[in-house]
């Protein structure tokens, strides 16, 4: 479960990313 909630972390910071470029 603390996995799943890290890797949500990283896709939407990596989605902020990309709308940020």
């Amino acid at each position: 479960m603390l996995r799943q909630h890290r890797w949500n972390l990283v896709s939407s910071n990596t989605e902020a990313k990309k709308i940020e470029n």
